[in-house]
């Protein structure tokens, strides 16, 4: 079974997924007898708690009459990328009508039959059709249990319709079913598809104990009695389908929902209202019905149609320096597991910066070679990673955009995407950079740029995630903040592993400020290393090192999370003690560059004088990313001037004394032992440098 993320302060539930065997969801081996079917209140899990009310609330804002059939390329295009399916049963899902089934099987099939072709038609509302039905049938438990062993589920399927279910689950896709027929009858069908009872909407059957009104006689062993239906259930009556669709988007935000099946009562759950499905496929494998086709927006006779409507998603990478090669070794392994064949394309395309590497291509190398020579060497990509050096060809029709370059670089990267066009609407975007852009209006998140720029929606992943450490493997984990379940689902599919676990948040906010700010501390933290070492080259006592890290890391965490819901008011406490917060605090405190560099910065000048070509503020720190890092940028120096520039226009220098301490440091203006006497430094030489930069800072415009 897939892992299963835990979900925190979400506004969502975790997605229902079938389970691999055994328990309350396994597919019976054997009937159920009259004793085994349980209660009314017991046939149903955690979605089906709504009440009545609720249902009806849901049904009161869709209008019971769908719209006309629109262009067929409409619906084919939104079933490639539903979020959400809704399938009836009978006569789709299921050969034949299970409550025409019983009926035969009883010896009462004409009447029956004739009532069901009436409801299907529309020419009879839904609830009196059931109950002239039930009242024909006046069957027992027995009789449900003699049916069913008669009628295996796996025999009652329709070609194709466990392959297309299994298809559409592997690729992320909630599967929900529902039936004008009955939950006793169709439960061992919705286990036969791997679907969980939680996502079966069915009516549900009322019983009485006999009583044949002898006082004296002895009706203890006599069974019970059909009295009817529950009536509560959306699906008893007319516009029930379009309530029980409302009621699951009520209770999940899904983008894109999609309806199929055979009967009128289908093609109302396609509305056309809000709440209501996005679309209708009409099935006529079993039955058509002109009048049902007409109302569809497609019309398919066969699940293998829909199955093979279903395109792989294309994942991109945008970036090839360490932390996206090793992230992208992550998610190659992943496209390469069977598990995921029907949801992805096996090839992750990584867009890479072009630049020559001993005389050739890094792309070329890449792709050659199998390895990033110059960022990540002696670390195997995978076989499946192929390097694209043209941005637009790289993104273009990519369903799954992974955003990991440089922070001060991807305003200009998502403007280009945005010019040319590229990328489809629908796609979904992750951002692994850490940073923030500031400009003069205010701060803005990377997952807001693109968000904005792009049109697509885009999570955050953030964690401590050293890039070698990632690459070489061992125990690790991120925070993944999303704004749907759908989102959840496929990042999590992409980047979850056996050593690599991610936890799902919808604070997304949160988890972004968190992986942005930690390295300003990394740097203070890296500051502390180097003084430490410093006077163990000179044969001296150090500051305490353990102690003062404990104190530097402690303060920073605390001034991260004021300073993000100073700017972000719902950004929860409690995210800062996720894999992105405390975790990815502690992991750049003690292992990265911004904690390396910063060391070799502070060791180099512990004496007051530069060493060598190490020179006091930025130019010290572009000398040591040429020599340390091949090139690459330094990310926590250009956070903490943009942190600097939001404090410097909001006048907060004074309550964030470490956040000012660290960036005077990095513009030379205080040595690195300042760190030691942050509290004062920060109000005042701290302060002076945040005031001296003035309110605006624009990076990479």
């Amino acid at each position: 079974m897939p892992y299963r993320p835990s979900v925190r302060g979400a506004p969502f539930p975790p997605r229902a997924t079938p389970r691999d065997g055994g328990g309350d969801d396994a597919a019976p081996t054997n009937p159920p007898s009259p004793q085994s079917i349980p209660p009314l209140k017991d046939q149903v899990e955690g979605f089906r708690s709504l009440d009545a009310e609720a249902v009806d609330a849901a049904a009161a804002t869709v209008p019971p009459t769908p719209p006309l059939g629109r262009d067929p390329a409409f619906a084919r295009a939104l079933w490639g990328r539903a979020e959400c399916v809704a399938f009836d049963i009978d006569c789709t899902l299921a050969k034949d009508d299970a409550l025409d089934s019983l009926a035969a099987f009883l010896g009462k099939g004409p009447a029956i039959e004739a009532l069901t072709a009436a409801a299907m038609s529309g020419d009879l509302p839904l609830d009196v059709a059931l109950q002239r039905r039930l009242d024909i049938l006046d069957c027992t438990p027995s009789d449900l249990a003699r049916w069913h062993a008669a009628h295996p589920a796996e025999g009652r399927l329709v070609e194709g319709a466990r392959a297309l279910v299994a298809k559409l689950q592997a690729r992320g896709t909630t599967v929900f079913l529902i039936s004008g027929g009955l939950r006793e009858q169709q439960l061992p069908l919705a286990r036969a598809l791997g679907v969980p009872p939680a996502n079966l909407f069915a009516n549900r059957l009322t019983w009485v104990m006999a009583d044949d009104g002898d006082d004296d006689g002895d009706s203890s062993d006599a069974p019970p009695r059909l009295a009817g239906f529950d009536s509560r259930e959306p699906t008893s009556r007319n516009g029930g389908k379009p309530a029980a669709i409302a009621a699951i988007r009520a209770a999940r935000p899904y983008a894109s929902l999609i309806m199929v099946g055979d009967g009128i009562t289908d093609a109302e759950a396609c509305s056309g209202a809000s709440g209501g499905a996005d679309a209708f496929v009409a099935f006529t494998g079993v039955v058509a019905r002109p009048a049902v086709v007409a109302r569809a927006d497609w019309a398919v006779a066969s699940f293998a149609t829909l199955a093979d409507a279903l395109p792989r998603k294309k994942v991109v990478m945008v970036g090839s320096g360490a932390w996206a090669c090793a992230a992208a070794k992550l998610v190659a392994s992943n496209l390469r597991s069977g598990a995921h064949a029907e949801a992805f394309d096996r090839e992750l395309v990584m867009w890479v910066h072009e630049e020559e590497v001993g005389g050739r291509p890094l792309s070329s190398i890449i792709n050659e070679a199998g390895e990033n020579v110059k960022y990540l060497p002696g670390v195997p990509l995978g076989t499946n990673v192929r390097a694209e050096p043209d941005l637009g060809a790289a993104a273009a029709g990519a369903d799954v955009l992974l955003f990991c370059a440089p922070h001060e670089f991807i305003s200009g990267i998502v403007t280009r995407l945005a010019a040319l066009g590229v990328v489809p609407p629908g796609a979904l975007a992750c951002s692994l950079i850490k940073g923030m852009r500031v400009r003069a209006s205010g701060p803005q998140l990377i997952s807001e740029m693109i968000r904005a720029r792009l049109g697509t929606e885009c999570s955050v992943l953030m964690g401590p995630n050293v890039a070698e450490q990632v690459a070489a493997g061992g125990m690790m984990e991120a925070t993944l903040g999303v704004a749907s379940p759908a989102a959840a689902d496929v990042f999590v599919r992409l980047m979850d592993g056996p050593t690599f676990r991610v936890g799902v948040t919808p604070d997304l906010v949160g988890v972004e400020m968190c992986g942005t700010l930690k390295n300003v501390i990394a740097l203070a933290a890296g500051f502390l290393t180097g003084l430490q070492e410093a006077e163990a080259d000179a044969g001296r006592p150090g500051p305490g090192a353990d102690n003062a890290t404990a104190t530097l890391l402690r303060a920073g965490l605390a001034e991260m999370r004021a300073f993000s819901q100073r700017l972000y008011p719902s950004v929860a406490t409690a995210t800062f003690l996720e894999a992105c917060g405390v975790g990815d605090l502690i992991a750049s405190c003690t292992g990265g560059r911004n904690r390396r560099t910063a060391a070799a910065y502070a060791r180099a000048l512990a004496d007051g004088r530069g060493a060598g070509e190490v020179e006091a503020g930025p130019a010290g720190f572009a000398h040591l990313e040429r020599t340390l890092l091949a090139g690459q940028r330094l990310q926590g120096v250009l956070t903490a001037g943009e942190v600097a520039a939001v404090l410097a226009a909001r006048g907060w220098a004074a309550d964030f004394p470490l956040f000012s301490t660290v960036y005077a440091i990095t513009q030379g203006a205080v040595g690195p032992g300042a760190v030691l006497a942050y509290r004062e430094v920060g109000r005042k030489e701290g302060a002076d440098a945040v005031a001296a930069l003035g309110a605006r800072v624009e990076v990479g415009v």
